[in-house]
């Protein structure tokens, strides 16, 4: 499981993992946060969709609401969580993608009370 970290989960997309990854991990992310709500935002490189796609899906059949910005930056996620009154123990905010280029590493960002990046 290379792709995931103690603060993070970032790698190469179809090397480190791919769209059941994708899947399990936003299957799995209600569960592990506690949050029935889940914002959720994507970047635009190409393979964003499908990760997009697979994360959303995973979010949806286990059961928690998905508020999806589309294309996004993280902190327009963040934003959008605090700024309309989601309480930060019931939704969580997850960014799909964060890093500049296609090559380089995808992150996902899961964020703790009060709005700010988790560190646990």
């Amino acid at each position: 499981m290379g792709a995931f970290h103690a603060y993070d989960i970032r790698g190469i997309y179809g090397v480190d993992f791919d769209k059941e990854t994708a899947y399990k991990v936003g299957y799995f992310i209600p569960e592990l946060l506690g949050a029935d709500k889940v914002v959720v935002g994507r970047d635009c490189r190409v393979s964003s969709e499908e990760i997009h796609d697979n994360l959303v899906k995973g979010i949806c059949d286990a059961g928690a609401d998905v508020y999806d910005l589309g294309l996004s930056s993280t902190p327009m996620v963040y934003f959008a969580t605090a700024n309309y009154g989601f309480s930060p123990d019931y939704c969580k905010p997850q960014s799909c993608t964060i890093q500049r280029n296609e090559g380089e590493p995808r992150k996902r960002a899961s964020c703790g009370s009060g709005y700010r990046p988790r560190t646990d």
